[in-house]
């Protein structure tokens, strides 16, 4: 009898417009579903940033693109894609398990960015990604991966080859330890009221205070000094801060 039940389930789930059911039990719209927005299944690592409802999601897993491409944001609302401006390189496969490829900014013709609609966050938030460099840049602010735009700098971004945040008026947590070339690192900075915290692949490294209101515009590498080719992928914006053991649950699901 359950298994009668079962059978119709499925049947009634694979009727359903835009629908197949797949042997990993994931009901799935198929690739361009995601590109035009949409949450992405799969992974364990999808998973987990799915159920923590992300505002914003681009996994820069398409492979190479040239300047003027789409970067999909792959939230469920999918309403905050960006605009490559100088096109990235190809990371076959990606820096988290399931990724079929990951964006290198270096594609050999110039540094690549992808700008997107501004969003605000003047209460709790947490940034998300994943980064690999493959030499030190030296000294100098290098965006790792977004910084906003309002005035003065505020990023997350590597101060003498130290991940730090800058809230545009101060760094207000910096990880002690200096990051090793050519290996992956995930980066998650929340902030719960005013309290921000920096965890540096599941870990607290660093903690200070901010009541700043951050405006992130664009993700990407860069900085006055210079440039570098990095690594980048799966940058999720929430509006929640994410705790403890949900960024442990994150970091666990690379």
């Amino acid at each position: 009898m359950k298994e009668f039940f079962l059978a119709a389930l499925l049947a009634f789930a694979a009727a359903l417009p835009g629908c197949s059911c797949e042997s990993d039990g994931w009901a799935r719209s198929g690739i361009a579903g995601r590109r035009s927005g949409g949450a992405a299944a799969g992974s364990q690592w999808n998973i987990e940033v799915a159920a923590d409802s992300p505002t914003a999601w681009w996994r820069a897993d398409d492979g190479a693109l040239t300047t003027g491409s789409t970067v999909p944001d792959s939230s469920a609302g999918g309403t905050h894609p960006g605009t490559l401006v100088g096109g990235w390189g190809a990371i076959t496969p990606g820096q988290i398990t399931g990724d079929a490829h990951g964006a290198n900014t270096d594609n050999g013709a110039g540094i690549g960015y992808a700008g997107f609609t501004e969003i605000t966050l003047a209460g709790d938030f947490t940034l998300e990604c994943a980064i690999q460099v493959p030499t030190l840049p030296g000294g100098g602010g290098y965006q790792i991966a977004c910084f906003g735009d309002g005035g003065a700098p505020m990023a997350l971004y590597l101060d003498n080859n130290h991940v730090t945040f800058h809230d545009g008026v101060t760094n207000v947590v910096q990880d002690a330890a200096t990051i090793v070339v050519d290996t992956r690192y995930i980066v998650h900075l929340t902030r719960s009221g005013t309290s921000v915290t920096l965890y540096v692949d599941g870990s607290a490294v660093s903690t200070g205070t901010s009541s700043a209101t951050i405006k992130m515009k664009y993700l990407g590498w860069g900085g006055a000094g210079g440039t570098i080719a990095s690594k980048i992928e799966q940058l999720a914006i929430y509006t929640t801060a994410l705790s403890g053991a949900r960024v442990s649950a994150h970091y666990a699901a690379r």
